[in-house]
């Protein structure tokens, strides 16, 4: 029973807090007052004895000035009763505590600031009899009460109750004494407050700083006027909040010190007079000398002022310090090149009047003048060494290295060395250029003759460079080693190429040995005979050397056979050269087939001969008998002696063989007249005589004829014969004139016949 009692209490509270929360929200608020709860049992009401259930009935029934009444007595009632009072302390009821000062309050609309973050927040208020704890019995108005440390209780942001905390009262009896250049200032605590955390001092209403204690020393300008007030700090809940100002406490200015401050103001004055080009030092040095006194009587925006031009100087001695540190370097003088900047950034947070601006310009330009000149001297030095340095390395070993260090530094030597190492320089990098130039197309692959001949011409400019540079610069070695080996390449290329030539053209020459194209293959041989014998190798070589012989009898045999009038001295020549020929051919080499040629030209020339031979002895017989035919009858004339040619020529060379050369000589002109006649004569005559002779006896006429002419020019003087015999056997020894075409077998028979003349 007792449960269920307790039950139906709960339903009926949550019932009835749900039409307190409806009437809040349901209805406008008046002008406000705040009630609390002694106050309310004070009131003298008609309805405040009413149970609730009865309040809100009438509530539903009464007319708008009656439900104004009812609506306050049921929210006071609810808020008041000890019931509800144990309902909120069981938390069966949870207000949300919001600490701060009320701002504001308007219509329906509660604003309270925050003093934790200094942000605000609004409530809904919807009454016009606010319930208000006021344990300390302040005098609470809406027109106060932004005056006080408050707690709003609200529920769903709606105001359920109001407490009053303390009112941040101000610390009283503010009082302030001088000592040296401070002053003390101190205060009383408030007495009807609690306990403040801290007081905060304001100097010229700007903040000075927190304190705990009830006094502070505060620096004092001179010859100023300073006001001090205090403020105290209240903990509220998780935040702080000040009270109200104290009274305000002056520090009045002395006699003394406003004579101070016109004498630092007049110091002031001069100071910026003479910041001027040629008087600035002078005001650099007032302003060290007077830097204190300024300080402590100048007003804020000249004390600032000096303590910036302060800070100017010392920067600009700085940069003066460094920039004459000795011996100059580019370090020091780029650090005060930095302090020079650094006064120039200071000169700019100066006001106009007071335009320094141009002594940092003046200590920039010469600072960065030195460093410049300083830099110039550096590289020129620097360049120096590199030049030597190339210098040194333009031997056999490191040259390469030389001209790497050219290159890498071609436009900064340029730049920093003086006139006659820099003409020097521009040289040797025209000689490398020549020298790489030519590496390029020496090294180019495949190599070719077109290419080393461009780079032997490349190494070649690059020498007639190397004589435009003095001659400590020795560079000759280099293009001197490049043009040998070019040389040198280019003659194994040259001779590799003619070689492949020599093998085209022998290859060619051997193709064309058939009947339709042997005389181009010999056209060929005859144009490149020297040419195939330089350039052609070993088997080759004997092979031309043949095929030329070969071809210089097939040649001799074809003049013979093609004189005209044919004749059979002149086809008996040209057979006896085709028939050498035929012999030469014996010692070709199988590819080289000739055979054909030598054939063919033995063949016709024996076909002509016989029918000239034919010829001849049918035209003999014929003049013999038209000759008996019209002969007249007188003396018969003796009989033509009749020549026995094998008769004769068996007796010209048993007379040969025994040195009776002048019978010899008688025979063989019985067979061979008409050719011994023309060998006696000069130019082609003899040549033709010569060759018109058989090959088996030309060797025994031309001695015979050699000293029978010897004997008749030195009228048979021994001696003088011998002498010319001497002659003769080195032209025989040699094969020189008509003995070139003499066998050497027959050669030997001759010098043997020279040696034993006279014996």
């Amino acid at each position: 029973m007792k449960n269920q009692t307790g039950k139906f209490a709960t339903i009926s509270l949550i019932i009835l807090w749900g039409m307190f929360l409806t009437c809040l929200h349901s209805t406008s608020a008046f002008a406000v007052d705040f009630i609390t709860k002694k106050e309310f049992e004070a009131q003298k009401s008609v309805y405040q004895n009413y149970p609730l259930k009865i309040l809100f009935k009438k509530l539903a029934e009464s007319d708008a000035s009656e439900k104004r009444i009812i609506r306050n007595t049921i929210i006071l009632k609810q808020i008041f009763d000890l019931n509800m009072q144990e309902k909120v302390k069981a938390g069966l009821i949870s207000y949300k505590e919001t600490f701060g000062i009320i701002q504001n309050i308007g219509g329906d609309n509660l604003k309270l600031w925050l003093p934790k973050d200094d942000s605000g927040v609004d409530f809904y208020l919807g009454i016009d009899h606010i319930p208000l704890i006021n344990d300390h019995n302040y005098e609470i108005l809406e027109s106060n009460i932004n005056k006080y440390a408050a707690v709003i209780y609200s529920l769903d942001n709606r105001v359920y109750q109001i407490k009053i905390s303390f009112l941040p009262a101000a610390p009283t009896g503010l009082y302030m004494k001088r000592e040296n250049d401070n002053n003390i200032v101190g205060w009383s605590r408030p007495a009807a407050a609690p306990e403040p955390v801290g007081y905060k001092l304001f100097i010229n209403e700007e903040p000075f700083g927190q304190v705990e204690e009830t006094h502070v020393k505060a620096p004092r300008t001179a010859g100023q006027v300073d006001e001090y007030y205090v403020k105290a700090v209240y903990k509220h809940g998780d935040g702080l909040i000040e009270s109200d100002a104290s009274d305000i406490q002056i520090d009045e200015i002395t006699a003394k010190e406003v004579q101070q401050e016109i004498f630092a103001w007049e110091t002031y004055d001069r100071i910026v007079a003479a910041l001027n080009p040629s008087e600035w030092p002078t005001a650099e040095k007032l302003l060290y000398d007077n830097q204190q006194f300024l300080s402590e009587n100048l007003n804020q925006e000249r004390q600032q002022n000096t303590a910036l031009l302060v800070a100017f100087f010392k920067d600009i001695d700085e940069g003066d310090r460094l920039s004459q540190v000795a011996p100059a370097s580019i370090k020091s003088l780029a650090s005060a090149l930095i302090s020079y900047q650094s006064a120039a950034q200071k000169a700019k947070s100066l006001p106009p009047a007071l335009d320094v601006a141009f002594i940092p310009r003046l200590k920039i330009d010469a600072s960065q003048k030195r460093i410049a000149r300083l830099h110039s001297e550096q590289k020129e030095l620097a360049a120096g060494q590199t030049y030597d340095h190339i210098v040194a390395a333009l031997n056999p070993s490191e040259w390469p290295t030389a001209e790497k260090l050219l290159y890498d530094n071609q436009l900064f030597l340029s730049r920093h060395l003086d006139e006659e190492r820099k003409q020097t320089t521009s040289g040797l990098i025209a000689y490398f250029r020549e020298i790489d130039e030519g590496d390029r197309f020496s090294t180019t692959t495949p190599a070719s003759i077109n290419n080393i001949e461009s780079a032997l011409m490349f190494y070649q400019r690059a020498a007639t460079k190397a004589q435009a540079l003095p001659a400590a610069i020795d560079v000759e070695f280099i293009h001197r080693l490049k043009i040998n080996a070019s040389q040198e390449h280019l003659a194994r290329l040259q001779t590799q190429q003619k070689e492949l030539a020599a093998g085209q053209t022998y290859d060619r020459i051997v193709a064309a040995l058939n009947p339709s194209e042997w005389p181009t293959a010999e056209k060929l041989l005859y144009d490149n005979q020297q040419f195939l014998s330089q350039h052609l190798a070993g088997e080759r070589v004997q092979n031309t050397l043949g095929l030329s012989a070969f071809f210089r009898e097939i040649d001799a045999g074809d003049r013979f056979s093609q004189a005209a009038p044919a004749s059979v001295q002149n086809l008996e020549s040209a057979l006896m050269f085709y028939q050498r020929a035929e012999k030469k051919a014996t010692a070709l080499p199988a590819a080289i087939d000739v055979e054909f040629i030598y054939r063919l030209k033995i063949d016709e020339s024996q076909r002509l001969l016989a029918k000239l031979q034919a010829a001849e002895q049918k035209f003999a017989a014929a003049r013999n008998a038209r000759a008996a035919a019209i002969a007249a009858p007188v003396k018969p004339a003796a009989p033509e002696k009749t020549v026995d040619r094998k008769t004769a020529l068996k007796g010209a060379m048993k007379n040969f063989n025994t040195r009776n050369y002048t019978s010899s000589l008688n025979h063989f002109e019985q067979v061979y007249s008409t050719q011994i006649a023309s060998l006696k004569r000069s130019g082609n005559k003899s040549i033709r005589g010569l060759l018109s002779l058989p090959v088996r006896h030309r060797a025994e006429v031309i001695f015979l004829i050699e000293i029978d002419r010897l004997k008749k020019e030195n009228e048979a003087d021994e001696d003088l014969v011998k002498e010319g015999l001497e002659i003769m056997y080195e032209s025989v020894e040699n094969g020189e004139g008509p003995w070139s075409i003499i066998p050497a077998s027959k050669r030997r028979k001759i010098k043997r016949h020279i040696e034993k003349y006279g014996e």
